[in-house]
């Protein structure tokens, strides 16, 4: 059996400059020519040889990725053939944030439902996947073997549904909500709905019944995904404050890395002040990452390292793609534009943290790590600060080497 969209040229062009990078061999012409023969190869024998999977425990989930090249490669190619046959539309963070900024300020009633699947990548049926995929796409004969041939080998190392970690995943997971996903745009009760994999918000004008709404949502769902009932919330925003209690508690919700706090005005014409900050979540990684920085740095007393990160972490940088050479800027103000409450409690929040790191506060690593740091150190971390790094946008760059230590101890955690 062969496949045009699985030979050499074809999964040469899957080949990325982050493999040049991690597999400086690949560069050599012969071990190159290597990587294809086996790639085509095992492609066309439908994986005969296995697909050697490796796991990697990131807080609760387990991530999968593949160990040979030339597997990645195609499965990589596998993915490109999806995405080709499934057109899904996704706004980007920014447009998403700013439109619901702006609907959650508008002064009519509205209702707000913020959900999250249950085990999404491992939730779906693979069977059912493959299934739908048969009746709504065009994939060669090639293409579908090599799928059921890949959840066939996931199976039998004891996973369950979708790979996290792997192309086809992320793929895969947008073409089955995809209905879900046009469902709930089309619903005439639906002002906003967003999604980004697990994370749901939707905001209807309040005429529905909650209990219905839920329950014909949960039919909507691709089979054997389900909603975590501990963490769905539902939550009105009136007209107007009600006369007896004009100061009526601001509406709090989190999404896509943002705490909203919404106020009621005692007009019901007026428009709803909205507090953006960093959300609690993000607060909590942030703080998390600062806390391996004192770890490490007690075990290798690297101080230039340990200010590097306190540095990426209070400052914004800009990020070269390793596939495309594009350029993006991240960090916190990057990160976090939206933010307009002031005082900016979350990033002060992280000052005092950073504070009572270099300082000694509570915390054994810190105890630790504080009395082995100069009062010069000591000034040069106290000098960094999350709320400047944001207010006056300060920028920085780092080289590739530099970031990938940077990011070391933070690998597969929070």
């Amino acid at each position: 059996m062969y496949d045009q969209s699985f030979s050499r040229p074809a999964l040469n062009k899957m080949l990325r400059r982050i493999d040049f990078w991690n597999h400086p061999f690949v560069s050599d012409d012969a071990f190159r020519d290597d990587v294809l023969r086996t790639a085509v190869k095992s492609a066309n024998s439908v994986l005969s040889q296995g697909l050697p999977f490796e796991h990697i425990k990131a807080g609760n989930r387990e991530i999968y990725c593949l160990r040979m090249i030339s597997d990645q490669l195609i499965v990589r190619k596998l993915a490109q053939n999806i995405k080709r046959l499934i057109r899904v539309r996704q706004w980007s963070r920014n447009i998403v944030i700013k439109n619901l900024i702006k609907l959650l300020s508008e002064g009519l009633h509205y209702r707000i439902y913020r959900l999250d699947i249950k085990k999404f990548y491992s939730s779906f049926i693979p069977d059912d996947l493959l299934v739908k995929l048969r009746g709504r796409t065009t994939l060669s004969p090639l293409s579908y073997d090599l799928l059921e041939r890949i959840f066939e080998l996931f199976a039998a190392i004891g996973g369950r549904g979708l790979p996290t970690g792997l192309a086809i995943s992320a793929a895969f997971s947008d073409f089955m909500m995809s209905e879900f996903d046009n469902y709930m745009r089309n619903n005439d009760a639906v002002y906003f709905y967003a999604r980004y994999v697990d994370d749901i918000l939707i905001v209807t004008n309040g005429s529905e019944r909650p209990r219905r709404f839920m329950h014909q949502l949960l039919k909507q769902l691709p089979k054997g995904l389900s909603l975590n009932h501990d963490k769905v919330r539902i939550a009105d925003a009136p007209l107007k404050a009600p006369a007896a209690s004009p100061n009526v508690r601001p509406l709090k919700i989190d999404f896509l890395g943002y705490a909203f706090s919404v106020s009621t005005p005692p007009d019901k014409k007026a428009f709803r002040p909205v507090k953006v900050d960093i959300s609690p979540r993000k607060i909590a990684k942030i703080k998390t990452r600062i806390s391996r920085s004192f770890l490490s740095f007690l075990e290798d007393k690297d101080f230039p390292l340990l200010e590097a990160r306190i540095k990426f972490l209070t400052s914004n940088f800009d990020v070269v793609d390793p596939n495309t050479r594009a350029r993006k800027l991240a960090g916190i103000y990057e990160s976090f534009p939206h933010i307009n409450c002031n005082p900016p409690e979350g990033l002060q929040s992280l000052n005092r943290f950073l504070a009572g790191a270099v300082l000694g506060g509570k915390g054994r690593a810190f105890s630790r790590a504080a009395p082995r740091l100069t009062n010069k150190q000591r000034r040069k971390l106290m000098a960094y600060s999350f709320t400047k790094g944001h207010e006056l946008r300060i920028f920085c760059h780092f080289s590739r080497h530099r970031l990938a230590q940077i990011k070391e101890c933070w690998k597969y955690g929070q």
